[in-house]
């Protein structure tokens, strides 16, 4: 299960660093609609959503939903983060299935749930990914503010044990 890692009371990103990302918000809605054919990439995420999910009818509603839940991780309190998290695993609980036919690696029959550690973490890994690459093409090289703001983002999946060691992990350098 997911937990909200220890980082005060406070947002995890001060809002001086908000404000200057809240400029470009609709950059990183691109971002998003990026994010999520990343996120179709993984055969068990794809299964997922096409068994679970009302991406087909709903896109937006769905990116939208996605993008409320990191600003608060990001952006709230505590409480507001661990409501979150309630909210997430409510949601995602139900969500379990197996491939219906094989998708490279994964043989047909393989099993996917959705607090599944590693597909979480892909589905955020692509999020936190997205948004940067996005922002650096569209608006300007990240200043560093922004490049903290983004660091966090990342830092927060590793520590709230999102990972998987298979895919990523924490260097000298930084996060990935």
């Amino acid at each position: 299960m997911l937990s909200a890692p220890v980082f005060g009371d406070g947002p995890i990103v001060s809002p001086p660093t908000f404000n200057a990302i809240n400029t470009h918000v609709a950059v990183t809605l691109f971002g998003g609609q990026r994010a999520l054919l990343l996120q179709l990439a993984h055969p068990l995420v794809a299964a997922a959503v096409r068994d679970h999910s009302r991406f087909l009818s709903d896109p937006f509603g769905r990116l939208l939903r996605t993008l409320d839940f990191m600003h608060v991780i990001l952006f709230g309190t505590a409480q507001e983060r661990a409501d979150s998290l309630r909210w997430f695993h409510a949601m995602h609980a139900p969500v379990q299935g197996r491939l219906r036919e094989w998708a490279s690696p994964f043989s047909e029959q393989t099993r996917y749930a959705g607090t599944e550690p590693s597909l979480v973490f892909w589905v955020w890994a692509t999020l936190v990914e997205s948004a940067p690459s996005v922002f650096q093409r569209v608006v300007s090289l990240l200043n560093s503010a922004q490049r903290r703001f983004f660091q966090a983002s990342k830092e927060w999946g590793v520590d709230s044990h999102l990972k998987c060691n298979s895919c990523c992990k924490r260097t000298s350098a930084g996060v990935w």
